[in-house]
């Protein structure tokens, strides 16, 4: 039996989008932001995760390799053959919905409460760190599908 990775990527999906706090969907965001580096390692041949350095995050990675193991035939030394296509329409529905999470005139009321002033030990607001992991997610996707990308942010 085969881990349904696309069903389980759609209701991660709608999870992540029904979020009832901030807090909770930047939470989210980190597990899309390792899928997504994950995916474009293995696109690049590279087969090394760009967060190896976390534990956790590395499980994640390796459960996420080894039910795509089990979704596409292996290459001999790359790990398993990613069709990046496939979850193309998905993630630029991700992009979409993450832009909307973004603007004050879309989600505003839950912008407002986004602390603006007061930085952390590295100079940040929450609202810097909050808009720096939306673009970031958004540049990831930009690295897949950059022509798809761009038509949704014109």
């Amino acid at each position: 039996m085969t881990f349904p990775m696309h069903e389980f990527l759609e209701q991660f999906f709608r999870f992540t989008f029904m979020q009832p706090s901030i807090e909770a969907f930047q939470d989210c965001l980190k597990t899309w932001s390792i899928f997504l580096e994950h995916l474009l390692d293995r696109l690049s041949g590279n087969g090394e995760p760009a967060t190896a350095s976390k534990q956790h995050q590395q499980q994640l990675i390796n459960a996420a390799a080894n039910a795509l193991n089990h979704a596409a035939p292996a290459a001999a030394s790359t790990g398993p053959v990613i069709d990046h296509g496939r979850y193309k329409a998905g993630l630029l529905a991700f992009v979409r919905e993450l832009l909307k999470k973004l603007m004050f005139s879309s989600s505003g009321q839950d912008l407002k409460d986004i602390d603006d002033v007061n930085e952390n030990s590295e100079s940040q607001t929450e609202w810097d760190v909050y808009l720096q992991d939306g673009i970031e997610l958004i540049r990831l996707v930009t690295e897949l599908y950059p022509e798809s990308v761009l038509e949704q942010l014109v």
